[in-house]
């Protein structure tokens, strides 16, 4: 199982940090494991903390999107 689902309940996409270079991804619940796009390292999903979470690509890209602004304005 990819994501602890108690964590994000029934939602299907969660956001993730990268262990290696700190970057926010969105992570499909159904993988164990996933690929920086940014460093290009993978690691598993089971050991990251889920930061947010949506039903759809969509909703988490949109959250995503918002959580990246702020760390910006910081």
């Amino acid at each position: 199982m990819g994501l602890k689902s108690s964590a994000i309940g029934k939602e299907a996409y969660g956001i993730v940090s990268c262990p290696y270079c700190k970057s926010l991804l969105i992570a499909d619940t159904g993988y164990r494991s996933k690929s920086c796009f940014h460093c290009g390292k993978r690691f598993q999903l089971n050991d990251r903390p889920v930061l947010g979470s949506g039903r759809n690509a969509r909703e988490a890209r949109e959250l995503l999107s918002k959580m990246k602004a702020q760390a910006d304005q910081r």
